[in-house]
This record gives C-alpha cells, structure tokens and sequence, in this order.
C-alpha cells in the first residue's frame, strides 16, 4: 500500500509541474527574405500587372518563349520599381527554368 501512495503522489507531481519545453530551431520567421517568398511575390506581381484580363499579354499566352520576351523588357518597363523588376525575374526564372 505504502509503495501505491508513494506511486501516486509521484504521478500527481509530475501533472503539477511545469516545465517548459523548447523545440530545437528558431521560435520566428525570421527577417530574411526566402526565396520561395521570392517567388510567390513576382509571381503576383507578373500576373497582376503583366499578365491579366486588361494587360496586352493574357494569361494563356504566357510560355517560355513569351517569357524570355518578358523578361528581357523588363528594364523598359517604368511602371515597376527595380525591387518588383528583380522579383519578376526571379519568378520567370524559376518558373519557366530560363
């Protein structure tokens, strides 16, 4: 009976306790840009203002060659800042392996 009780109360201070736990790895997102958000942003960023409905290119059109085109217009192109140039470019790149 003796060892039960000393059982028990073991068991009941182990529920008591806390203790925390910390998981190997950061706790945040950190600050850096990722490249798979690289991606994500050019891509919106190429059929929000490159590729859509009112755009001269539709989204159908878009292929590897028309993207190479693109691509290489986009240092003409002044409606985009050169932070949206690069992540289009990122984004073609990736995506149509240029």
């Amino acid at each position: 009976m003796k060892y039960f009780t000393v059982l028990f109360l073991i068991a009941a201070a182990m529920l008591l306790i806390n203790v925390p736990a910390f998981a190997s790895g950061s706790a945040s997102a950190g600050s850096g840009a990722s490249p798979r958000s690289d991606y994500a942003k050019g891509k919106a960023i190429t059929f929000s203002k490159l590729v859509c409905d009112t755009c001269s290119m539709q989204k159908g059109d878009l292929n590897k060659e028309s993207a190479m085109g693109l691509k290489e217009s986009l240092g003409e192109m002044q409606d985009l800042s050169s932070e949206e140039k690069e992540l289009v470019s990122e984004y073609l790149n990736r995506r149509y392996k240029l």
